[in-house]
């Protein structure tokens, strides 16, 4: 990746803003433990736990086919056929082409079929980018009309304003991405069997929060934030989903009668047992007469007759166009709609001439928002807490290509992850998507495709979008939520009130939209915004966090592992809607489908080769501030997916001991396309990278968790860490049983088994401190504490691991007070051959000799990872993460230890850390580095240690070698 396109990658610069200051808000503050009970494992070798889960691609593929067999009942359709009057053609073939310069002959020429066309299939879609124009052109016939029928054109999907011309006229035109479109074109048809022309001019904008990450400065009024299908293409299409444009979704011509059902859903009232049946009538002319409809359910995917057939009167004579009735129905079902069993029911509907088949879930979920803790979930009355992914593309693209096979098993993958919930990421997905989620009882979030921020002028726009958003997925049992805005950022941020909404407005139009949804649909969920730069924001408070990756981002790791979060509105839960790191695809991979100059091409390119070839892959720069720099392509893979299991284990995990955070969602899961947004933790061709087993273990129904600050201890220690467990399940858990080993390479040393209370349902309780005596080390030794939880038939229902390493005690710790200031007298005794020490020094420029050098910021956070891969005599035999996340007894948790580095020439570096910030590209710089000066020599140590060095071993070391280090004049 060229210097160029880092300047304008905007999602880079979006994760490294500062914190938006909301007023009126708390920080939450870690929980305490809700028993004191200690667990003291005992010396032995036995073996207690059972066999962890495997972690390997014959495991994710055995488990996939049980899956296949195991939810196949719930895919079924048990109902009696139903037949329907209606005559359906779908229109595939097209003949495409740009639509060139704007100028009076360009429609007229499009029309006429004149311009260099090609043939293409819808769905289509792709390139360009930003303001343009292009045609569809089909050539079609349609048999003679029956008397009392109509003819509809129906379009599920353009993106994005589609204008439509049959045999040269106008016909309408349609704004958005989010919803279907359908025209009457009866009367412009051309008579039985001749050739009819239509047209489809398309028109692509510039997105709103600007086209910068793909490359063009732009933009404009296009309400699209940053995901789709994308294309086939590596240098723009395989990237985070470009805004392209396209008729992405199929196109169909329709015979229907004059009076015939628009739509129909059924709105659940389990507290009464009944439904409502919301049903929209078109009528071509006003109707003379009341309608009656008949009306009999039966199960979906469960074999019986529900309600037998009822004839129903529709209260009112019917207008000209859309007619709007509810009906209710008495309706006693055991049969809700679960996560666990997602029981459907098909409702036959006729009316007159016309038939539709309605499928339903009996389920309600709602969000407390009068009584605090505001914020909790609930589904059929039982609390709930979201556990899940975010997505970009990968299903469109199965249904695009109808692929129904892969689609089922990439919500199946889900599935074995333990994933309940898919936040439909910034965009609308199909129906195809929707129902399957439905089969298969995955909750979902539909978004809104919007980013950043409003235009002014685009207001009622956006309005009138949530409410067709609504509209389209509302029949669905398995969404939940509908959120409107992603990452609303304060207009301090871009000086743009004269284009975009202010707060105020903003909030304006969450009122709207809210208004708009409630209107299609009294029962929604609504969660306004989803990653809130500028909070408080109505409604659930959501927190984007990218703490291990845009380091630091939002709250330090640190304080997030001990317990904290981010600023929320006082009364209220909160939601995570965006977490993760990068992990690369893996080498064979990027052999068979990168483009060669992607890639390294002999042994000797590869110690140079860097992940900024990737197209918009941030490895390259962001790897600097969390683990040492890999030598080869491979290990660069292995790397990143390291870091990336890592950080999927210890966030996920952190929000699983918080009983506060009701909803979250790891940021991505499949991946559409070769390094199309290397967060996924499944790449394109369905292989599971680390970070998929580690979100799997993490999500475990039953998790045992530990709050364990420390990572480094000395063998004269007593453990200690507090023991945590999260019970997901809508159920209270009693007989659960204990287990832990303590293991010293492949030995058991020491075990615990013990008895637990009982856990509430959908809860999560802090049981006490698990507590052991270290073992006596020679040297530095890896230990390993497994932790299980099994129930009474001894099945494992979660485990999780914490790794830390001893260290032989050393006698007395060192004691080295360095000076935080360069003087002349300092730079003279070097001259003349000392080793003199120094820092922090503050931030500024020095001058030694007439060389000058700069101790610079960062550029984001501040540095929790130093790298000791440099070569140097000071840092040998250090291992590769000892200088990550050093435990801070002042606080209590892992604190930054650095916020500088050194910039300058004639540096030795000790340490090395990463130095980056907006429009410039990260480089790496020391924190610890060595200047000869003369005879002797000055080492600026940019380390805080204060308060890390006695609970540190790595720290204690290193501080001892730097005193060691010092040297006198002779």
């Amino acid at each position: 990746m060229t210097s160029s396109q880092e300047k304008t990658d905007a999602f880079l610069q979006i994760a490294q803003r500062a914190e938006a200051a909301g007023e009126g808000l708390i920080e939450p503050q870690p929980l305490p433990l809700t028993y004191e009970q200690v667990f003291r494992l005992r010396a032995g070798d036995t073996a207690v736990c059972a066999a962890p889960i495997p972690e390997s691609q014959s495991w994710f593929d055995s488990e996939l086919g049980r899956l296949r067999e195991v939810w196949k009942p719930y895919l079924s359709n048990c109902a009696p056929v139903f037949t329907t009057s209606r005559q359906q053609t779908e229109l595939v073939d097209f003949e495409w082409r740009h639509g060139g310069e704007p100028g009076p002959e360009r429609l007229p020429d499009a029309l006429m079929g004149r311009g260099d066309w090609q043939s293409v299939t819808v769905p289509h879609y792709g390139p360009p980018i930003g303001r343009a124009t292009v045609f569809y052109r089909k050539e079609f016939s349609v048999p003679q009309v029956p008397g009392g029928k109509r003819v509809w054109l129906h379009f599920e999907g353009v993106d994005y304003l589609a204008k439509v011309f049959v045999n040269e006229t106008y016909i309408g035109d349609h704004e958005g991405i989010v919803g279907p479109f359908e025209f009457d074109i009866t009367d412009y048809l051309n008579g039985e069997d001749e050739k009819n022309v239509l047209l489809i001019q398309v028109d692509n904008d510039a997105i709103m929060m600007g086209n910068d990450s793909w490359d063009s400065k732009d933009a404009g009024d296009k309400l699209y934030a940053a995901t789709g299908p994308g294309w086939d293409e590596p240098h723009i299409g395989w990237h985070h989903c470009p805004p392209g444009m396209g008729i992405y979704r199929r196109v169909y011509l329709e015979t229907r009668p004059e009076v015939f059902i628009e739509d129909a859903w059924v709105r659940p009232l389990l507290t009464e047992n009944a439904i409502e049946l919301w049903l929209e009538v078109q009528a071509r002319e006003a109707g003379e007469a009341v309608l009656t409809a008949l009306v009999q359910i039966h199960g979906r995917n469960f074999e019986g007759e529900v309600l037998p057939e009822t004839e129903l009167e529709l209260t009112g004579l019917p207008g000209v166009g859309r007619n709007f009735y509810r009906l209710r129905l008495p309706l006693r079902s055991d049969r809700l709609w679960t996560i666990e069993t997602p029981w459907l029911h098909s409702l036959h509907l006729r009316l007159g001439d016309d038939a539709q088949t309605i499928v339903f879930g009996l389920r309600d979920f709602r969000m407390e928002v009068e009584e605090a803790p505001k914020g909790r979930l609930f589904l059929n009355g039982q609390p709930i807490r979201l556990r899940g992914i975010n997505t970009m593309g990968h299903e469109q693209l199965c249904v695009m290509e109808k692929n129904h096979d892969q689609l089922l098993d990439d919500l199946l993958i889900y599935k074995m992850a333990g994933i309940n919930y898919i936040r439909f990421t910034q965009r609308p997905v199909d129906h195809e998507v929707l129902e399957l989620c439905d089969a298969l009882g995955l909750m979902a979030q539909a978004d809104l495709p919007l980013f950043k921020n409003l235009r002014r002028n685009q207001f009622n726009e956006a309005v009138r979008q949530t409410s067709e958003l609504e509209r389209f997925v509302r029949r669905h049992p398995s969404v939940m939520v509908t959120s409107f805005f992603n990452e609303p950022f304060p207009l301090s941020w871009h000086n743009a009130l004269h284009r975009h909404l202010g707060k105020d407005e903003l909030n304006r139009f969450f009122d709207s939209a809210s208004n708009a949804v409630l209107l299609e649909n009294p029962d929604r969920v609504i969660k306004p915004v989803d990653g809130d730069y500028d909070p408080p924001s109505p409604g659930l408070p959501d927190n984007h966090c990218y703490t291990l990756w845009y380091n630091g981002h939002m709250i330090e790791f640190g304080k997030l592992a001990a317990g904290y979060w981010q600023p929320v509105k006082p009364g209220w839960h909160y939601a995570c809607g965006e977490y993760g790191a990068e992990g690369l695809d893996p080498v064979d991979l990027m052999r068979r489908r990168y483009p060669v100059d992607w890639l390294p091409q002999s042994e000797d390119e590869e110690a140079s080769w860097m992940p900024r070839r990737i197209r918009k892959a941030q490895s390259g720069d962001m790897y600097q501030v969390f683990y040492d720099k890999p030598d080869s392509l491979q290990g660069w893979v292995e790397a990143s997916q390291d870091f990336q299991a890592w950080t999927v284990t210890e966030m996920t995990e952190a929000f699983r001991r918080d009983p506060r955070m009701v909803s979250f969602a790891l940021h991505l899961g499949i991946d559409a396309f070769p390094s199309g947004w290397m967060k996924t933790i499944v790449d394109c061709e369905r292989r599971p990278k680390k970070a998929y087993f580690a979100f799997r273990d993490a999500l475990a129904p039953v998790l045992p968790s530990l709050r364990a600050p420390r990572r480094f201890w000395w063998d004269d220690e007593t453990f200690s860490a507090e023991l945590w467990v999260s019970n997901d399940r809508p159920r209270t858990q009693s007989g659960l049983e204990l287990r832990a080993e303590l293991r010293q390479g492949e030995r058991v040393i020491a075990f615990l088994l013990a008895s637990l209370p009982e856990l509430p349902a959908c809860d999560v309780l802090g049981l006490g401190r698990i507590c052991f005596a270290l073992p006596k080390v020679d040297a530095r030794s890896a230990l390993l504490l497994r932790i299980q939880i099994l129930d009474t038939t001894g099945q494992l229902l979660g485990q999780s691991e914490h790794e830390f390493d001893v260290f032989a005690r050393r006698g007395d710790l060192p004691e080295l007070d360095l000076p935080g200031e360069l003087t002349p007298e300092m730079i003279e005794r070097a001259r003349s051959g000392e080793t003199v020490l120094c820092g922090p020094l503050p931030h500024g420029t020095y001058d030694v000799l007439d060389e000058v050098f700069e101790v610079a910021p960062i550029g984001m956070g501040e540095l929790t990872f130093c790298s000791r891969a440099t070569g140097h005599p000071m840092v040998e035999g250090f291992a590769a993460n000892d200088f990550r996340l050093w435990f801070d007894e002042r606080v209590g948790y892992a604190s930054p230890f650095a916020d500088s580095v050194i910039v300058g020439e004639g540096w030795s570096p000790i340490l090395l850390a990463g130095r980056g910030g907006f429009g410039e590209m990260w480089t790496p710089h020391p924190v610890v580095a060595e200047k000869q000066i003369g005879a002797g020599s000055l080492i600026l140590c940019q380390l805080k240690l204060p308060g890390r060095v006695t609970h540190n071993p790595p720290a204690a070391l290193f501080l001892e070698r730097l005193a060691l280090s010092v040297k006198k004049s002779p």
